[in-house]
């Protein structure tokens, strides 16, 4: 299955740029549901649409992330967020619907974010 996903020189980067912002606050409103959702995760984690790597602070060192990231502006930061948290990282540019991975080969996949957390 191929992808139709056209990266866009002005868009891509300033959505990279602004989930690397974002990360911080995104980890204020949703980081205890988050925490919840990755406690005792396998040692490999597919994450479809991995953005700047926000979810990597949740995930124990020496986990193996396949992150499914098609913006390759991400992928600097996604390198980036891996060095800091200690995760082995593979980026595979392309979208959701176009994985190629065998099915089921991962016990944990991850899409989207949960609820944001009671205040």
């Amino acid at each position: 299955m191929t992808s139709n996903y056209k990266n866009n020189a002005i868009r891509g980067p300033i959505n990279a740029w602004l989930f690397n912002v974002l990360s911080s606050y995104m980890n204020l409103m949703f980081g205890a549901s988050k925490a919840q959702l990755f406690k005792g995760h396998p040692d490999t984690v597919v994450e479809i649409g991995s953005g700047a790597g926000a979810n990597m602070r949740y995930l124990r060192r020496g986990t193996t992330l396949i992150a499914i990231e098609p913006n390759i502006h991400m992928h600097q930061n996604l390198k980036k967020s891996a060095k800091k948290y200690g995760i082995l990282l593979e980026i595979k540019t392309t979208t959701g619907e176009s994985i190629d991975i065998p099915k089921a080969s991962v016990d944990l996949e991850k899409i989207g974010h949960p609820k944001p957390d009671k205040r």
